[in-house]
């Protein structure tokens, strides 16, 4: 499936299914104070004011699967690696073991 993240006041994410190329709503995120967000295959990841929450697809599902209480600058993820920066330092995270809370 592919998925799109929509950002208005909440968070929606969209999936598109293999036969349709029309996007639906397939999942409300509850989330509504956020700056940031990136996504890479099955990790979501959304920097909020005051901290970073990590999702992970599993079975058609995001679900949270970490929370940490900091908000970076900066996040690059690539696959199940983190990359995020503050303001005077960069912060590497191995998030292989991501699994819903």
């Amino acid at each position: 499936h592919d998925y799109l993240v929509y950002s208005g006041f909440e968070l929606f994410i969209y999936r598109r299914e293999e036969t349709n190329q029309t996007f639906t709503l397939h999942q409300q995120l509850g989330i509504v104070e956020y700056s940031i967000i990136t996504l890479d295959k099955d990790i979501l990841v959304i920097g909020g004011e005051s901290q970073t929450h990590i999702f992970s697809e599993q079975n058609g599902y995001w679900g949270e699967t970490i929370t940490l209480d900091q908000s970076y600058l900066l996040y690059q993820l690539s696959g199940r690696n983190l990359l995020t920066t503050s303001v005077n330092d960069v912060y590497s995270f191995s998030i292989e073991g991501c699994a819903p809370m």
